[in-house]
């Protein structure tokens, strides 16, 4: 017969062996009852970023939760930085299944040892659990839950998957969550190419990111520092040597400057999509026509401004955008001049006269009388006050005449030219275009600079119209675009508003340069529009407050600018 401390034994061993049986058994009940909720394993959102055709960044904004988040691939974040995490808050992550029991039993006994909180048992895997479920408490009943779910996202998710996922959310310092937003918020590099200071100082920071914020308590984040030093050596990732060294030095702090390329292009992006992505830009074209702006700017009236648009002709991308000439003036520099409803002055004529030839009703060569006429007790009058009688629609439109335009319009009808400026990109306010009536022809209908631009570029087409595009995946929707002109037409506005007699030095790989100009009454609006071969561009200048001045004409102050930015 055993004697009773052999039964005793026995019974021990029994119920030693049946736990772990119980307790996976209990896990994979409750895995059944209970599964892993698939929404914390959605990315959480990113900061939405806009970058320029060619990739480069031009805005990034902050999240709905006012957070900069950067998520990056895990072979887009330093080794050291890596292996410092796993050494100073969970060095046996590689192995454990989630939970770390010797973990849990070392903080057990430190924590009755101190008689307080002296250190946690958190896995990695935990902590990241706890971040997505964003439940802040410090309780058992917590604790035991983060554990399960833990166990239960190991199966899930990868170890390499997991700490991806935990570095891309925990926070450093501030708002900043992950890695690269603390990299570049804190030493203006990406988190690949943090030095080993850099890593090791940023490793210790997501235990507390406000006690240990380097910034602002140096000598806590130090000594948080120093523990990640001394975690590193004991699992054999840094020589003690070398740890001494990086002990004496502290890095560099200094933030990336956040980019400010094409402001008002950037809100235009994110308005019409919030959350950003790859748009038409060209970063180094919209450079030129930022240098262009500053330096034209210069030789105009002292609060002057100038809006540019250029959209490429075969796909309707916006290419370079500048809403105003300084966009940090406290007054007009959040003015979006290139979507401002603004006087189109002379600038809408090809259009009027497209209407006519479009109904066989003219050609270039029909003769049209320029003297006075009266319209609803109103006697317009051209430019320079004079009139020369009968002239052709050739000569009337290059010398930009506002009777013989006027008389054109009449003859196609106003629905029919409002019909072909919209189908063209030209948009209106409700109601404006059909209370303008004949007067469309000096600018009586306000208009906005990126929609006349894109109805140029329906010019350059020679009549296909595409709609302006902001974001590089919708050109692929875009076609070949809809006819709204015949080539006929288009074929005779480019002879009559071809630069060859009128612009010297025209860009060697334009096959034609054609513009117009427009200036609107009491010298409020100068335009001026064209295209060549590849791009259609607009600008207008004047004042944001609607300020006459005589210099704001379209010859003299805008087409400068548009020969520069076309021919340069």
């Amino acid at each position: 017969m055993a004697s009773p401390w052999r039964r005793r034994l026995r019974r021990t061993v029994r119920v030693a062996c049946a736990i772990p049986v119980l307790a996976v058994a209990a896990f994979f009940g409750l895995d059944a009852l209970y599964p892993f909720p698939e929404e914390l394993l959605t990315r959480p959102a990113t900061s939405p970023f806009l970058t320029a055709s060619d990739s480069d960044l031009i805005r990034v904004q902050l999240t709905d939760r006012e957070e900069w988040r950067r998520p990056v691939p895990l072979a887009r974040i330093s080794s050291n930085l890596i292996e410092a995490t796993i050494a100073v808050e969970d060095r046996r992550f590689r192995t454990h299944l989630g939970v770390d029991p010797i973990a849990i039993v070392r903080a057990g006994l430190q924590n009755l040892a101190g008689g307080r909180r002296v250190s946690g048992a958190s896995t990695l895997t935990m902590q990241w659990v706890k971040m997505r479920s964003g439940n802040t408490r410090r309780t058992v009943w917590n604790k035991l839950q983060e554990a399960f779910r833990a166990l239960q996202v190991e199966r899930i998710l990868s170890k390499n998957e997991i700490l991806e996922r935990y570095l891309n959310l925990a926070p450093y310092v501030g708002n900043h969550r992950g890695v690269e937003a603390a990299s570049l918020e804190l030493f203006g590099k990406h988190a690949a190419d943090l030095s080993r200071p850099e890593a090791y100082l940023l490793a210790g920071l997501p235990q507390s990111p406000a006690r240990h914020n380097p910034r602002r308590h140096r000598e806590s984040a130090a000594r948080r520092r120093a523990t990640v030093l001394a975690a590193c050596v004991q699992t054999g990732n840094l020589p003690a040597v070398e740890a001494q060294a990086i002990a004496s030095t502290w890095p560099t702090l200094q933030s990336a400057p956040r980019p400010l390329i094409a402001p008002h292009f950037a809100r235009m992006a994110f308005e019409q999509r919030p959350a950003g992505g790859r748009s038409t830009l060209d970063s180094e074209l919209q450079r030129h026509a930022e240098e262009v702006v500053a330096r034209r700017v210069r030789n105009l009236p002292e609060g002057a401004d100038v809006a540019l648009v250029a959209i490429e002709l075969e796909t309707g991308a916006v290419r370079a955008l500048v809403g105003s000439a300084d966009v940090n003036d406290p007054m007009d520099g959040q003015v979006n001049g290139a979507t401002a409803w603004r006087s189109p002055g002379s600038a809408l004529k090809p259009f009027l006269y497209a209407a006519a030839f479009e109904a066989h009703l003219a050609t270039p060569d029909t003769q049209i009388d320029d003297s006075p006429m009266e319209i609803a007790g109103w006697a317009p009058n051209n430019f320079d006050g004079e009139f020369v009688g009968m002239v052709s629609a050739r000569e009337a439109l290059r010398r930009s005449l506002n009777i013989p335009a006027m008389r054109m319009a009449h003859l196609a009808g106003l629905p029919r030219v409002i019909g072909v400026l919209e189908s063209a990109g030209v948009r209106f306010l409700p109601g404006r275009a059909q209370e303008a009536g004949l007067a469309l022809a000096t600018g009586a209908a306000e208009v906005r600079l990126i929609d006349l631009t894109c109805a140029y570029a329906t010019l350059g087409r020679k009549g296909r119209f595409l709609p302006w595009v902001l974001f590089e995946d919708e050109l692929e929707l875009q076609g070949n675009g809809t006819r709204v002109l015949s080539e006929p037409t288009c074929e005779n506005l480019l002879g009559i508003l071809s630069s060859k007699e009128r612009v010297e030095n025209a860009r060697p790989d334009a096959h034609h340069f054609a513009w117009k100009t427009g200036t609107s009454s009491a010298f409020r609006d100068a335009w001026s529009l064209g295209y060549d071969g590849k791009m259609a561009v607009g600008i207008w200048v004047g004042n944001f407050s609607g300020a006459p001045d005589r210099a704001f004409t379209g010859s003299e102050a805008a087409t400068p600018i548009l020969v520069e930015f076309l021919c340069e």
